[in-house]
């Protein structure tokens, strides 16, 4: 009997330890798979941030026809006469008859008797020999295409809990910029982009590991901040902004997971350049150092 009991007494423990196995490897389980869907979120909002940089940034530059190229391909259509067309107007042999029937058939068939070709040439992007002048129907095709991506993005900012008033702020500067780009109006779509931008670096806070690429962000967003007030000349609100991106720019020259400190330290230095050329109030000067900063910032590995 009491054999028995030892028995039932030893199946029943390891029948609770194996439950309780059971019950330990579900737990992990379920908490692996949890961390890694974050993971994986974190990372398609990070591609997303950097998309929104990318756009935006591109936007802004393009309502002051700034290229961060050196050359931009335009292309030219030139349209010619057919050597048939050419032919049948030179002809001295043919009747009257004749002459009446191939003007017939020449406006019958003119896409034949005419040819048309792309011609594309390669023309520098340089500050100072283009205008700048917005390329606004880029810019309405732009901001419409937006609408249609960032429903998306908002799916997973609130999947992992992004404030919701940075959310709706972004929705709400979003419509502002498209009634700015709709009028046309150059300073107010300036002043739009800019505020889009600086809600990234919040979604950043979130998402990135690496605090050297969020620090990035909020280089470049203080610095379309400067940019968007060039036009207007606002000198001194333009040093502030500035002066507050080199101040984060600090963080990242200490940050010790940088891979490229060339291109860190040259940056810093245009940084420096364009401060000081504040004071010149040249405003060809300004757009080429910006031009050249944010080139120089996205050669920055991160």
């Amino acid at each position: 009997m009491n054999i028995r009991k030892t028995v039932k007494t030893i199946i029943t423990i390891i029948i609770f330890i194996v439950i309780a196995l059971i019950i330990v490897y579900f737990v992990k389980t379920q908490k692996y798979k949890k961390t890694d869907e974050t993971a994986e979120l974190k990372d398609k909002i990070m591609q997303e941030i950097y998309f929104l940089d990318d756009y935006l940034i591109s936007m802004a530059n393009s309502v002051n026809n700034i290229n961060l190229e050196n050359y931009i391909i335009k292309a030219e259509t030139i349209t010619g006469q057919s050597n048939k067309e050419n032919n049948n107007s030179n002809s001295t042999g043919e009747s009257k008859e004749e002459g009446e029937s191939s003007k017939n058939s020449s406006s019958n068939n003119s896409s034949e008797e005419k040819s048309a070709t792309n011609s594309y040439v390669l023309e520098p992007s340089d500050i100072l020999v283009n205008e700048r002048n917005p390329d606004w129907e880029s810019l309405k095709i732009a901001t419409e295409r937006l609408y249609s991506t960032w429903p998306t993005i908002v799916v997973d900012l609130y999947k992992l809990n992004i404030n919701n008033e940075t959310v709706e702020k972004f929705s709400k500067d979003l419509d502002n910029l498209t009634n700015s780009i709709e009028i046309e109006d150059k300073s107010s779509t300036l002043m739009y982009i800019s505020k889009l931008y600086e809600n990234l670096p919040i979604f950043g806070e979130s998402v990135f590991e690496n605090r050297l690429n969020n620090n990035i962000i909020k280089v470049k967003s203080n610095i379309l901040n400067a940019y968007k007030l060039i036009e207007q000349q606002n000198w001194d609100e333009m040093k502030s902004y500035i002066n507050k991106a080199e101040d984060e720019y600090i963080n990242v020259i200490n940050n010790q997971h940088n891979k490229n400190q060339y291109n860190i330290n040259k940056a810093y230095i245009i940084l420096k350049e364009f401060e000081k050329s504040i004071d010149n109030q040249n405003m060809d000067i300004l757009y080429i150092k910006y031009k050249n900063l944010l080139d120089e910032l996205n050669m920055i590995s991160i």
